[in-house]
Order: structure tokens, then sequence, then C-alpha cells
């Protein structure tokens, strides 16, 4: 015999044996019992409890459980996080632009800055404050070093 043929012989001889299992369990369920629906009446063993309803393990005395308490992840979500106080405002350029002079090779602005007067020209520097960008006819453009942002002043304004 080969290999193959070996193995489905023992298969069927599972198969057969467990099916004469079967028939043999369902005949002593059927015939089990005088009007009792059929079922068998089952021999008690000897390590069963007298009374099942009582179970030997459980405790006399049952106590009440204490509530539980809060754990620290429940009380955290109750509490709000502080607020973190924002950057200051920074303040904007306070500049009084009085006059431009000059022409467009030379042109030159008298300024009203912090309270004392500047004069102006393109490129000056205002270290910590601002830088002068453009000069125009009648208006002077800055570039804030604190806003990092440009800004035009008018004259007279």
């Amino acid at each position: 015999m080969n290999r193959t043929s070996s193995k489905y012989l023992m298969t069927l001889v599972v198969l057969a044996f467990l099916a004469m299992v079967s028939a043999a369990s369902a005949q002593d369920w059927d015939s089990g019992g005088s009007g009792g629906g059929g079922l068998k009446e089952e021999k008690k063993s000897e390590y069963l409890p007298p009374n099942p309803d009582k179970d030997p393990f459980l405790p006399l005395v049952k106590k009440d459980r204490p509530k539980r308490r809060q754990t620290a992840r429940q009380v955290q979500t109750n509490i709000k996080k502080p607020v973190q106080p924002s950057e200051p405002a920074v303040q904007e350029i306070e500049l009084k632009v009085l006059m431009i002079l000059g022409n467009e090779e030379r042109r030159m602005a008298m300024c009203e800055f912090q309270g004392q007067l500047k004069e102006l020209k393109k490129d000056d520097n205002v270290p910590g404050f601002f830088k002068v960008v453009e000069l125009k006819p009648d208006e002077l453009v800055v570039f804030s070093h604190k806003t990092k942002r440009r800004r035009v002043f008018k004259m007279g304004k």
C-alpha cells in the first residue's frame, strides 16, 4: 500500500469509530427512563455536595466593597489648565513727519520721534526701532524692527 491509500484507510476507520460512539450515546439517551421525556437519570457523584445550591467555597459573611475613590486621571480632568499670559503687545512706532526737504537724489525728512527731533535720510537706522526704507516727496516709509512690518507716515500726520 502506498502512503495516500493508508491515510484514506485510517480516516475511514476513525470515522467509523466516531459513528459507533455517537449511535451508542443516542441509544442511551432514548432508553433512559420511564416517562421522563427521554432523559436518562445520572448517578450522583460522591464528590458532588448534597445541596448543589450551596457553594462550600463562598464566604459566609459578605462584606460591602467600599466605593471607588476618584483616580488621579479623573481628578485631573476636572482641573482647568492655567492660562499662560500672552506676550506683551508690541507698540507701534509713533513718528510724526514735520517736513521733507530736498530733491530725489538728496532727500531728508525732519521728524519728531519720542519727543526729539530727528533728521532722517534713506537707509538711516534708529537702533532697536526702525530703518528708513524710502523717502518720497510727501511720505516716509520705515521698516519696524519690533513688528517686522513696513509702515508709511504721511507728512503732517
